[in-house]
């Protein structure tokens, strides 16, 4: 039993840190205003993932 949650847990790390290690191609827009757009200061920012 304890060399099976010491497998489980070891895979795990390794797979998180090889998933969190990757590179992504994707592009990432810039977090600032237009200055022709008007508005009170405020940047909405909304993020949709999925799993």
């Amino acid at each position: 039993m304890l060399g099976m949650l010491l497998f489980l847990s070891l895979g795990y790390i390794i797979m998180t840190k090889r998933i969190l290690s990757m590179e992504d191609p994707r592009h990432i827009p810039q977090i600032t205003r237009n200055l022709n757009v008007t508005g009170k200061g405020h940047t909405a920012i909304i993020y949709f993932t999925h799993g």
